[in-house]
């Protein structure tokens, strides 16, 4: 059964190019319902990592995420040099 939405003309400008880029990566016919099922599945997904993130640092309380942050930077100095990337 079909319904009717408001959207802003932006808002269809945006899902209009959505769907365009949804046509040309899946070779077949995407409507507007296509459309915003893909960004609620792909919302739901972000969640879906971003709980599974949190669970993991919470295993890492007593680690300080600033220090975190330097090690990597660290990291990526060294595979630049490394690598020249």
């Amino acid at each position: 059964m079909s319904e009717t939405i408001r959207v802003s003309k932006e808002t269809k400008a945006k899902l209009l190019k959505l769907i365009s880029e949804l046509q040309l990566k899946t070779s077949k016919r995407v409507d507007f319902d296509d459309a915003i099922k893909y960004l609620i599945q792909v919302s739901e997904s972000k969640n879906r990592d971003r709980k599974a993130l949190h669970s993991l640092l919470g295993a890492l309380k007593d680690i300080d995420i600033s220090e975190l942050r330097r090690e990597r930077r660290e990291e990526l100095k060294l595979e630049k040099r490394r690598f020249g990337v």
